[in-house]
């Protein structure tokens, strides 16, 4: 079998992390950065066997993603979020992949594969991400280490599952409260100003004025939200919020406080 090292980043993870780490008890190894959780989170990665590295604490997972990794020994990595759970037929196609591809030198080192996000323990059709790199042969592929930064292949092909695949979906526990949603939104569009201000990229009337609107079309005609019903209303005009949030602490950035 390939030697499958799972990488993991927590941060007061405990309300989701044992579900997360139940779901791998076929992996080689299972490497837990922590960002010195005040909670429970290192005793319960270390009930499951991890081996637990730290990290300074900061505001997303992507500063600390490579560090992760780098502690990793196996043959191929696999990144998971503390509220994703790795379904038993994603794991079996990965671990096949991997053994297929070191066999028959095939050239494929990364895998991008769709991820089901759930809102309230419901699976979304509108939110349904089709194809988000997170499987590769280790040294082949590295994070950017900015918010919600990507994965960037460094050596060999990139594989894709057939999003149609939907047994092959990574569960992603998205939503358990608005509360706690909207607290993400709030931190998430503060984060994306440092980008913004690193890539030069300037405030215009239409961010705040049309991108929301595209953004509730989008999640909810184009990715039919509709069909999930008041919850994909709710999710829609989320995300749309999201887009104004970020638009208008932009404008707040970069005219009326003029940091860049």
């Amino acid at each position: 079998m390939a030697k499958i090292s799972v990488c993991i980043n927590s941060l007061n993870s405990e309300k989701t992390l044992e579900n997360t780490l139940r779901a791998l008890s076929k992996a080689y190894e299972i490497i837990l950065c922590d960002m010195h959780s005040d909670d429970k989170s290192v005793a319960i990665a270390e009930k499951y066997g991890a081996n637990v590295v730290y990290h300074e604490r900061a505001q997303y997972a992507e500063v600390a993603r490579n560090f992760c990794i780098s502690h990793a020994t196996g043959d191929w990595i696999l990144v998971v979020d503390t509220d994703e759970v790795v379904p038993e037929k994603l794991w079996d196609f990965l671990n096949d992949f991997a053994d297929k591809a070191d066999s028959e030198q095939n050239g494929f080192t990364t895998v991008a594969f769709p991820i089901q996000d759930y809102v309230f323990g419901k699976p979304m059709h509108c939110m349904y991400r089709k194809s988000v790199k997170r499987f590769w042969k280790k040294d082949c592929a590295e994070y950017t280490t900015q918010v919600h930064g990507m994965v960037h292949t460094t050596n060999g092909n990139d594989f894709a599952v057939n999003p149609s695949k939907k047994e092959l979906a990574l569960q992603h526990y998205h939503v358990d409260s608005f509360e706690s949603y909207i607290e993400k939104i709030n931190r998430y569009t503060t984060l994306e100003m440092e980008k913004f201000k690193t890539r030069n990229k300037k405030f215009k009337l239409s961010m705040i004025f049309i991108r929301p609107i595209l953004e509730f079309v989008k999640i909810y005609f184009l990715k039919q939200g509709f069909k999930d019903g008041l919850l994909g209303f709710i999710m829609a005009g989320m995300h749309s919020f999201y887009q104004f949030s970020r638009s208008a602490k932009m404008y707040e950035y970069s005219i009326i406080k003029k940091k860049f």
